[in-house]
């Protein structure tokens, strides 16, 4: 009987340490298009941990989006890119685009700008799998491919730029103004997480 509640109990005790400290899979997200996205509840936070590829806003209208290199396999592993207005139209119901403010508690949470980037990149512990996927600029330039995983934010800078978070290859978080027709990823937050 000993030998069967230890045999119980040690996978337990594995499965509730990632619990307690905030990290861990939650339901899936899905799109207006029917795409399936896992989602990881970080801190109090549960975010995205795919790049969204829909193709349509919450309205099921058609939107303008893009694939890195204009190569439609792209759109399937990294996820579309999109300008700052569409990004503000294609959240479901439930979820967001997250402020500057939103980025800033995720990266805190994770130990700040000196060690959060490392854990929010592809491979890293936080289970948010940020993909090196680059971005275009607004003349449609694709640039940063395998250095930077780049996502818009809600925040707007002025009337012609909206803030992006970005993760560099070697973990430096940044926060930049892009043109707000600069073609970028979307992570998701979901909404009234209290």
């Amino acid at each position: 009987m000993k030998a069967i509640l230890t045999i119980i109990f040690i996978p337990l005790l594995l499965y509730v340490p990632s619990v307690l400290a905030g990290h861990g899979s939650q339901e899936a997200l899905t799109d207006i298009d029917g795409n399936t996205y896992k989602v990881i509840k970080i801190g109090d936070q549960v975010w995205m941990a795919e790049n969204l590829r829909v193709t349509k806003d919450r309205d099921g209208n058609a939107i303008q989006s893009y694939c890195l290199d204009d190569d439609k396999t792209n759109c399937e592993k990294l996820g579309r890119l999109y300008t700052w207005d569409v990004a503000l139209k294609v959240s479901p119901k439930g979820w967001h685009l997250p402020s500057n403010e939103e980025w800033k508690v995720l990266i805190d949470y994770l130990g700040g700008e000196s060690e959060a980037g490392q854990k929010l990149l592809e491979g890293g512990s936080s289970g948010f799998e940020a993909l090196l996927a680059g971005a275009a600029d607004f003349r449609g330039n694709y640039l940063y491919l395998g250095e930077y995983a780049i996502f818009w934010t809600s925040s707007e800078a002025n009337q012609e730029r909206a803030y992006h978070q970005g993760f560099k290859n070697d973990g430096h978080c940044d926060l930049f103004a892009a043109m707000k027709g600069a073609r970028i990823s979307i992570r998701l937050i979901k909404d009234d997480q209290k």
